[in-house]
């Protein structure tokens, strides 16, 4: 008995010290990193998450800010996060707004599910749970990839995003960052003949005052209709006419913020919409020694993990 708890104690102190590694690497000549959580093992196949910048961020940036690896290391999963170089955008915003960068197989999307397939190579990931998430200019191609991937990604996450092919050009980029974007017909707006729906968790300052918050608002109505969740959402901006439910929190020190949960007709939550209050063009919660944080806001990066696991792309019956 001893004997048992002696080692009991070592081997717990051992697992304490294990971390996970954070590691350099490149697909096709774009740099990436790379986390592995320390409990990961090529016996049992991992949760995949990538991360996209905002413009001027980098990938350590972008970790330090967001703390993902922090909650990527509690839920067991792996986290990649390509960086977008100065010689593709001088910025190094993904090029959300540009028509060769918004379908299936082309530009930077391609290249980021080139980037997927080669981690799946390299290490044990479970096809059922790949996620994508990002902030601004990130967020904006997060919702490239769910629309036009949605055999690869089982759901998408953006902070301060807009809504797909919400502009054609960077002179449009800025209008549709103020104003919202171009309006498009439902059938014009379906981008990919496949039907299965992509899960949406979006957050957004109403503070922000680079791309506003009523994007946030289009964002949700557009993808509840173009992935078939619902066919109620008659309105331009807000879909409030198929909110089933939303909760407002204050707590101690933090920005005040509503959450909107809504439901497919099967009564699961299939986008939940977190509106700050007071936030600007931030990233929710995370460290604030990374660039674009708000550490008042609702902690984004252990609530899009909680929602991402509890969505994986089925089998086709």
């Amino acid at each position: 008995m001893f004997l048992k708890t002696a080692w009991e104690r070592l081997k717990s102190t051992f697992e304490r010290k294990r971390e996970g590694q954070f590691l350099n690497n490149s697909y096709d000549r774009r740099a990436y990193k790379i986390y592995i959580p320390a409990r990961y093992r090529r016996q049992a196949a991992a949760p995949l998450l990538v991360m996209l910048h905002g413009c001027s961020q980098d990938p350590d940036d972008f970790a330090l800010g967001t703390e993902m690896n922090v909650w990527a290391e509690r839920f067991g999963c792996i986290v990649v996060y390509p960086e977008q170089p100065a010689g593709a955008n001088p910025k190094k915003c993904w090029n959300w707004f540009s028509p060769m960068h918004q379908a299936r197989d082309k530009g930077e999307p391609a290249a980021i599910v080139g980037l997927v397939e080669q981690i799946k190579r390299d290490y044990a990931i479970d096809n059922r749970q790949v996620y994508v998430a990002g902030l601004s200019a990130g967020a904006c191609m997060t919702v490239i990839l769910g629309a036009t991937y949605p055999d690869v990604f089982a759901a998408v996450g953006a902070c301060a995003g807009m809504e797909y092919k919400a502009a054609s050009s960077a002179l449009g980029a800025l209008t549709a960052m103020r104003w919202g974007g171009v309006r498009r017909r439902i059938r014009d707006r379906r981008a990919t003949p496949q039907q299965r729906g992509v899960p949406l968790i979006v957050f957004h300052g109403t503070a922000d005052n680079v791309v506003t918050a009523s994007n946030s608002d289009r964002l949700v109505a557009q993808w509840a209709l173009m992935n078939n969740f619902t066919e109620e959402v008659s309105s331009r901006s807000a879909a409030t006419d198929w909110r089933v439910e939303h909760i407002r929190k204050i707590e101690p020190g933090s920005h005040p913020y509503t959450e909107y949960r809504y439901k497919a007709t099967d009564g699961k939550v299939v986008i939940k919409h977190y509106l700050v209050e007071g936030m600007g063009h931030c990233w929710p919660g995370g460290s604030s020694i990374g660039s674009y944080t708000d550490p008042g806001g609702p902690q984004a990066s252990r609530l899009m993990l909680e929602f991402f696991l509890n969505h994986r792309i089925e089998p086709a019956p």
